[in-house]
């Protein structure tokens, strides 16, 4: 693939088939197995059974996310001085954020969810993006530890090293490693060391946006863009297995976890057919991501125009479909409900109209959000450009392309 393409059809597939997953993970199974916002919506205070059992394994869309992040990331910084690359992220980022955390508030209001004080002040920390928890959504945990990652790389390009990408990545694949060996055999090596292990999980949250447990999947996206967009082959190998090692065992301890949980489903299934099941499905979407980019050229062209637009319109979908989910979607399943249709029947068409509104929220209600936010940011830039001290945020790296 040509090092100046924008836009990688495939990946956008790839992304909406996650978000799909996330979907069916959720409002298939996690949702009906604890007193979750699905329940409090819809089945009151009653404990259901999952709704597709066999579907666990679809927790690893948020992992095909990261993966994703990592490409993506690493080619629009190799395009960017700080400061667009900074305004990108808040562009892309909060528009969707602000517009459905306004309709989930709405829903915790309207059936009482939370006292009003404690809904507008989860609502408050998840439009500030405040990465310590206690928003109304709990998908929003996954933008702080993006945001860990989009730091990193934004210093690259302050300090205008963003050739160092490749040791971040290096670093990251590392750091993680040794996170989950360490884990992993801290809860399996000696009951006597169970209290260091429960520290651990005690400050998951501080792990996570230090990018211990899920760095490796950002590194492998890095390494995709290296040898298939830039064409740098040489080298890494060894960093790039270190980050698949990690991140195989990160989906591992994941699937050992939720074989715990009311929603697995066959529990006669063995730990390693389970954590084959998870990591092989994974691999295969991994894979998915570098052939897409390989045969970029050739799918664009056998999508056409029109089939091109409707992948691009996937792609920008998959951000409002993974934020309103949860909530959205479990207040159109009690709609459907209350208005006679079946359970089963009530979460089909739930998924069904929540991803239409998706598509309506990216087409139509993001842009103008996000061009006013643009031209805002770009003003605030063109001041601060005039400061001196702060001329590294507008200095492109030596040799960076131009910006597409």
């Amino acid at each position: 693939m040509k090092n100046s393409a924008r836009h990688i059809a495939g990946i956008d597939f790839i992304r909406f088939a996650a978000a799909m997953a996330v979907l069916v993970y959720h409002l298939g199974l996690v949702g009906w197995s604890h007193q979750s916002t699905t329940i409090q919506l819809v089945g009151g205070d009653t404990f259901l059974s999952p709704i597709w059992p066999g579907a666990w394994f679809a927790f690893i869309g948020v992992q095909v996310f990261f993966v994703i992040s990592g490409v993506v990331i690493a080619f629009s910084a190799s395009k960017a001085t700080a400061f667009t690359f900074l305004r990108d992220r808040i562009v892309r980022l909060a528009p969707a954020v602000w517009i459905c955390a306004i309709g989930s508030l709405a829903i915790y209001l309207a059936y009482n969810l939370l006292p009003a004080d404690e809904a507008i002040k989860a609502f408050v920390r998840e439009v500030v993006f405040w990465p310590r928890g206690d928003w109304l959504d709990v998908v929003v945990w996954t933008l702080g530890i993006e945001i860990s990652f989009y730091a990193l790389v934004f210093a690259l390009l302050c300090f205008q090293r963003f050739s160092w990408i490749t040791h971040l990545a290096a670093v990251l694949a590392i750091v993680s490693l040794c996170f989950q060996a360490t884990t992993i055999s801290l809860g399996c090596l000696d009951p006597l060391v169970m209290g260091a292990c429960q520290t651990i999980h005690e400050q998951e949250r501080t792990t996570q946006l230090a990018l211990l447990n899920h760095g490796g999947f950002f590194a492998i996206g890095i390494f995709l863009w290296l040898w298939l967009i830039e064409h740098r082959a040489k080298g890494h190998w060894w960093w790039a297995a270190l980050a698949l090692i990690s991140s195989a065992l990160q989906i591992a301890d994941f699937t050992l976890l939720i074989r715990h949980s009311p929603w697995f489903g066959d529990r006669t299934i063995p730990d390693a057919v389970s954590i084959a099941t998870s990591t092989g499905v994974w691999a295969i979407a991994t894979g998915l991501i570098a052939y897409s980019i390989i045969r970029n050229e050739n799918l664009q062209k056998m999508l056409g125009a029109s089939g091109g637009m409707i992948v691009r319109n996937m792609g920008l979908a998959t951000y409002p479909l993974y934020l309103i989910h949860v909530i959205w979607g479990s207040f159109l399943i009690r709609v459907l409900k209350d208005a006679g249709a079946s359970l089963p029947v009530a979460i089909i068409g739930g998924m069904a109209l929540i991803i239409g509104v998706s598509f309506l929220i990216a087409r139509h209600v993001e842009p103008p959000l996000q061009r006013w936010l643009r031209s805002g940011i770009t003003r605030i830039g063109d001041w601060l450009a005039q400061i001196g001290w702060l001329k590294f945020l507008f200095d492109r790296r030596p040799g960076a392309n131009s910006a597409a």
